[in-house]
């Protein structure tokens, strides 16, 4: 991600990573598009995104006009040259577009240890969308252009309609309970258990199409009320669509002021009303609810253990009881919550096969006698 820096910072870069180095490639790189390039020093510190290093580049006393990322090839991030394709597959997409866009990418950096991308000014919707307590019509703007911009990413990777077995799905949830959620000494929620079980039998076909990867909303801007642009495209797989929308759903759902709100209605209505007005832009019509259940719910389950595993990270304090306790209790409910959703649309399902296989055998007998 790129989130923006304090104009006003006048911090010094310090990473370990030679800082010094990228600002000397990012200057070559800026070239290409920059008449004096060895103008442009670094604005504010450089940040973590946990998998890459984040540069903003500015000429004194400017605003940010450009990013410099370098991955990091030992938390398991894509190589910078398959990041930036993946940047410059995306923006060629959307110069078809007249909605939204997508960060410009400008050129890798020699050497090939990162590359330099334009910087996008706004505000990220990991910070607008928490606010729809305080804003409620401007983090539904938002969350409906983050559903819009979906609708279109997967449109323009859109790869082919595939038939799921419902099983597979149903096994990688079990195989992080074992092998994540059990080493914690937790278990999923009964309501889980039986959403899984009458699951696993389904087939269904499903949409298939380049994933963005992590598709978040630290990983999008708010550029104006209705209009976002996009960040890090990672395009490492053709998937289920539904992959991509779980993403940014269980994110979203776990932001603190969402997830310390679940036993509070008005937080949790705003939630909804912002997970509907997402789903509503993206079209009921795109995606198998039943899918999406199944999906959500793997992510919910490894946020879940992200989460209680930076708590094991923070030391020793007589409060990480406590804070256990609230992320077990807050996870737990999301996934009632989900699992919930996943059975209202199994019945939908079965009753709309049901309909389907009634039609047929209808239309295969004898005619109906007349009125």
């Amino acid at each position: 991600m790129t989130p923006s820096p304090d104009p006003a910072a006048p911090g010094r870069p310090t990473s370990a990573q030679g800082a010094g180095d990228v600002l000397a490639a990012a200057r070559l790189a800026l070239a290409r598009v920059e008449s004096r390039p060895e103008e442009f020093g670094f604005r504010g510190p450089p940040l973590s995104s946990g998998q890459a290093m984040i540069y903003f580049l500015a000429r004194p006393g400017a605003s940010p006009r450009y990013v410099a990322k370098a991955p990091r090839d030992s938390c398991g991030a894509l190589p910078a040259s398959a990041q930036y394709e993946a940047l410059r597959t995306c923006h060629a997409w959307w110069r078809t577009e007249d909605r939204h866009s997508v960060a410009r990418p400008i050129a890798l950096l020699p050497g090939g240890e990162g590359f330099v991308m334009a910087h996008v000014a706004g505000e990220s919707l990991a910070r607008v969308l928490p606010r729809g307590l305080l804003r409620p019509a401007a983090a539904a703007k938002a969350a409906r252009a983050a559903g819009d911009f979906l609708r279109l990413f997967h449109q323009h990777g859109k790869a082919d309609v595939a038939e799921v077995e419902l099983s597979a799905l149903v096994e990688e949830i079990r195989t992080a309970q074992a092998s994540e959620l059990a080493s914690a000494g937790l278990a999923l929620p009964a309501a889980v258990e039986r959403a899984l079980e009458a699951a696993a039998p389904v087939c269904i076909r499903a949409r298939r199409a380049r994933l963005h990867g992590d598709f978040t909303p630290r990983n999008l801007i708010l550029t104006s009320g209705d209009q976002v642009a996009m960040l890090d495209p990672l395009l490492d797989r053709v998937g289920l669509v539904e992959d991509d929308i779980a993403a940014f759903l269980a994110m979203m759902s776990s932001a603190p002021v969402f997830a310390s709100g679940l036993a509070l209605a008005p937080c949790r209505r705003v939630r909804v009303r912002l997970e509907s007005a997402f789903m509503a832009e993206y079209g009921s019509g795109n995606f198998s609810p039943v899918i999406l259940g199944l999906r959500l719910i793997n992510e919910q389950v490894w946020r879940w253990v992200y989460r209680r595993g930076r708590l094991a990270g923070a030391g020793r304090s007589r409060l990480l009881g406590l804070r256990a306790a609230l992320i077990d209790a807050q996870m737990a409910a999301l996934l009632h919550e989900s699992a919930a959703g996943l059975a209202r649309s199994l019945a939908a399902l079965a009753l709309s096969r049901r309909a389907s296989a009634g039609r047929a055998a209808w239309g295969a007998g004898p005619a109906p006698p007349p009125p």
